[in-house]
């Protein structure tokens, strides 16, 4: 049978015991089949059976199949090993198959197993609740389960209930303690914080009789805080004219210097010129 954590699984047999029908053997049995043929176990009966007195234990019908199919089947090697009838002594030939007790026992484990897993499932479910008194038995194993309905019986039991109770009195005392308590805690918060309130009032009482000359200090202020960016736009502004003017002045006495050079050079040639023209007059005169 599929081990339990297979049967959801496609292609796997879960109701069916694993237990092959077939007319061929498998070559593992084969092999010990052919080795028990091929060496039987011959028993020789010490007593002489004559005639009607000589009596046969009857097999099973099982059994006497599987003997007439080794009869057929199994080779002779010798007519020492056959079937021999010397005088009234009788030779008979047993074969047994070792596996087939094993193969019968497996069916009725796989069989066991089975309705076992059945059960298993059935009684098996899933928790509900996270209370231990409303879940479901749930176990892997019928043992397990016996084992949670037994100690929820024993959480039931007189002794325990009282236990029980008496714990709750205990605890629902103790959350009675603690709500008093926070209680307590939250009425001093909040008077403290109330006091708190009060007294800063207090202290702002003088400031907001003073409140509105300051407000109109600080309007004081604001005009005046406009008035002096004004002023120092107008300063940036003259700054600006002031450098502007600067390099104007040091273009002009670039200017002027180039003129002066430029008038003493043409003065120096008009007295050059004089010169000359007095030098020829004064030839002329001659």
């Amino acid at each position: 049978m599929a081990a339990p954590k297979f049967a959801d699984l496609p292609g796997i047999v879960w109701n069916e015991p694993e237990v092959y029908e077939t007319s061929n053997t498998p070559e593992g049995h084969q092999a010990e089949l052919e080795a028990a043929w091929n060496e039987p176990e011959v028993y020789e009966t010490g007593d002489m059976l004559k005639g009607d007195q000589a009596e046969l234990e009857v097999l099973p019908a099982a059994a006497a199949e599987e003997l007439a199919k080794c009869r057929t089947e199994a080779p002779v090697k010798s007519p020492a090993k056959a079937l021999t009838s010397i005088g009234d002594m009788v030779t008979f030939e047993v074969y047994w198959r070792p596996g087939q007790d094993q193969f019968a026992l497996d069916a009725k484990i796989v069989e066991l197993e089975k309705r076992l897993a059945q059960l298993e499932a059935t009684v098996q479910c899933k928790p509900i609740s996270q209370n231990l008194l409303l879940v479901e038995p749930m176990g892997s194993s019928l043992l397990e389960t016996a084992q949670i309905l037994q100690a929820k019986v024993n959480i039931l039991d007189e002794v325990m209930l009282d236990q029980i109770e008496a714990r709750l009195k205990s605890i629902l005392g103790k959350v009675k303690e603690i709500a008093e308590h926070e209680a307590t805690l939250q009425c001093a918060n909040s008077q403290s914080k109330i006091h708190q309130t009060y007294e800063l009032m207090q202290h702002w009482d003088p400031i907001a009789s003073s409140l509105p000359d300051v407000v109109q200090y600080l309007l004081t202020l604001r005009d005046l805080h406009k008035e002096a960016t004004q002023v120092g736009q107008v300063l940036e502004d003259m700054e600006t004219m002031q450098k502007e003017i600067a390099d104007a002045l040091q273009v002009n006495t670039f200017l002027l210097e180039v003129v002066q050079k430029t008038m003493k050079e043409f003065l120096a040639f008009v007295e050059e010129n004089v010169a000359e023209t007095e030098a020829s007059i004064r030839k002329l005169q001659k």
